[in-house]
């Protein structure tokens, strides 16, 4: 049977305008098991004649309808989220346990320990006690001059003064024995040190002092001749003996050469038994100011060198 005599399918408006109490033809028509759910085919329904329609319509595939959910949002899963109840924690009692004493061990008992530090000896201990004593009071004096600044100014302002005044104190009671019985003229290169000892020497009998003013080398010159602090001395002694004393010494003239080598000429004044007679000795010192030649000029003596 072709298409061409086939009653046409009934329109919308005639499935739309149907009684309510009136059955439709949907209602006749069998269910489709709903085990077997599918897409839904829906027929495109016209009012175009059958001859106009195509002789094959095609198919729309309408998507399937979306799930519903009832619970709320934002939790997207099929179960609300549970959430733990709060379960209220009985009272416990807990019980600190006390650490252990520590064992002392006795070093001397102690058969694993290393061995015991041996004493130190009475000496050594008698040793480091001053030590360690002055260490101390060396601590306790700049701990407490830091934390007294003022104080500590002023003391030492004190200490400083008192010391000043305590050494030209001492200046003007011990005036210089060297200088004090040599004169010297104006506009004079000062004498060496050699010199003055070797004069301070005669002047106050002291061989010794007036040996070791002269240089090394002068002085194995003269220890070949025979001479030494020895000699020297007993020349002294032999003077003072018979009343001869060196008082008055005048510094006459002297100069120092370029290549440090000094020349002094010095006027001794001896008396003896009220008589005076002056001397005149001429000094040649080297660059480190010890006498490596000595002589006396006077007419007098017979220009006795060394003497």
């Amino acid at each position: 049977m072709s298409d061409a005599l086939q009653p046409p399918p009934p329109s919308v408006e005639a499935l739309t305008n149907d009684q309510p109490g009136e059955p439709t033809p949907t209602d006749a028509m069998p269910q489709p098991d709903t085990a077997d759910l599918g897409p839904a085919r829906v027929p495109i329904l016209s009012n175009a004649p059958v001859a106009e329609q195509q002789p094959s319509p095609t198919e729309q595939r309408l998507p399937a309808p979306a799930p519903q959910h009832n619970y709320p949002q934002p939790y997207p899963q099929p179960y609300p989220p549970q959430r733990p109840q709060q379960v209220a924690l009985a009272e416990q009692s807990v019980a600190i346990a006390e650490p252990a004493p520590i064992a002392r061990v006795d070093p001397y008992n102690d058969p694993y320990g290393p061995p015991p530090p041996k004493p130190q000896s009475r000496v050594w201990r008698a040793i480091k006690w001053p030590i360690r004593q002055a260490i101390k009071g060396i601590y306790l004096l700049f701990s407490a001059a830091g934390r007294h600044r003022l104080a500590t100014a002023l003391i030492l302002g004190a200490l400083l003064l008192f010391i000043g005044a305590g050494f030209l104190t001492y200046r003007y009671t011990h005036p210089d024995t060297i200088d004090a019985h040599i004169s010297t003229q104006a506009n004079l290169p000062p004498l060496p040190s050699g010199v003055k000892h070797f004069i301070e020497g005669y002047h106050t009998y002291n061989g010794q002092e007036t040996w070791d003013s002269l240089s090394a080398q002068y002085q194995a010159q003269l220890a070949q001749q025979g001479g030494s602090a020895e000699v020297i001395q007993s020349s002294l002694a032999q003077a003072k003996a018979q009343g001869i004393s060196f008082e008055n010494f005048v510094y006459a003239g002297g100069y120092i050469g370029s290549d440090g080598i000094g020349h002094y000429m010095i006027e001794a004044t001896l008396t003896a038994d009220s008589q005076k007679e002056v001397h005149n000795w001429y000094f040649v010192t080297d660059p480190n100011g010890k006498i490596s030649a000595w002589a006396n000029l006077t007419p007098s003596s017979g220009n006795a060198s060394g003497q």
